[in-house]
């Protein structure tokens, strides 16, 4: 019976460390790749709206057949702070989708950008005739495009189930991690030595994300798939500096997120551990 104990307490501590460690994995994603104001804040650290807007003035002139006659009045009317301002809103409409929060993918509406263009048009000309200026060096760009015109619906539903399963399944693994929980003191009969087991457990989880975040930031040196983004992202003829200041702040942004609710994890679990009122903190498998 006593061996019975001790394989079903181990395998309960080795389930509650996965339960936790993979619930601190999920918080990192839910508080960086998965929260609109992490590419807000990015985006802005990295003043990487201005190469946006280059970036839209390039296919303006290459893409659009009359857009060079109006390049003057679009370069005026698309400033650095209306385009950050809608990007962030087409950003957070997208993680509102993605999240369950909203029916329907984000449009995105190019009629706003029309509007601004034509209301930067001076002279004595009516707004009727602003607007068809405005629609002849736009010719043949529509008023709103759908992120599924250029996106497989496949591929955005995709997204948003993955999502809504991630946030799911964060409750699934708390749900599981107090039955564990709660197992470890049925057998063991005694709350603080089951307190000792499960904070250890949990104080290993949170150690153990902090080697996970260093263990990316070594691989982040040296793995392919960089030098391939970074080439995917630079083929937009955007600076070097730029791409690159890019990819690494998303790369500190996830791993010192990592690192924090580890270390979190570790102390509160630790301060456990210590603050147990017993006389001696052993881990007792069995009585």
């Amino acid at each position: 019976m006593n061996l019975l104990k001790i394989l079903a307490i181990s395998t309960l501590i080795v389930l509650i460390f996965g339960s936790v460690i993979s619930m601190q994995l999920i918080l990192t994603f839910e508080r960086t790749f998965l929260e609109p104001s992490f590419y807000q804040k990015i985006g802005s650290e990295q003043e990487f709206y201005a190469q946006i807007r280059q970036l839209i003035f390039r296919l303006v002139n290459r893409s659009l057949p009359n857009g060079r006659e109006g390049m003057p009045y679009i370069e005026k009317a698309l400033t650095e702070n209306w385009l950050e301002k809608e990007l962030n809103q087409l950003i957070g409409d997208f993680f509102g989708f993605a999240k369950g929060h909203r029916e329907e993918p984000p449009i995105i509406p190019i009629y706003k950008l029309k509007e601004k263009v034509a209301q930067s048009i001076e002279g004595g000309r009516t707004l009727d005739e602003k607007q068809r200026m405005v629609q002849f060096w736009f010719d043949p760009l529509p008023d709103k495009v759908r992120l599924q015109d250029f996106i497989s619906i496949q591929l955005i539903s995709g997204v948003r189930e993955k999502v809504i399963a991630i946030k799911q399944l964060f409750w699934y693994l708390l749900g599981l991690l107090l039955v564990f929980s709660g197992l470890v003191y049925a057998l063991v009969r005694d709350w603080k030595t089951a307190a000792l087991w499960i904070a250890t457990a949990s104080m290993a989880s949170g150690i153990q994300s902090i080697f996970m975040a260093l263990k990316v930031e070594w691989l982040f040196k040296r793995s392919s798939y960089v030098i391939e983004l970074y080439k995917s992202i630079a083929a937009f003829e955007i600076p070097e500096e730029s791409v690159w200041g890019l990819i690494y702040s998303f790369k500190n942004g996830f791993t010192e997120s990592l690192i924090l609710i580890g270390g979190i994890i570790a102390i509160i679990s630790g301060a456990i551990i210590y603050f147990i009122p017993i006389k001696e903190r052993s881990l007792t498998l069995v009585k």
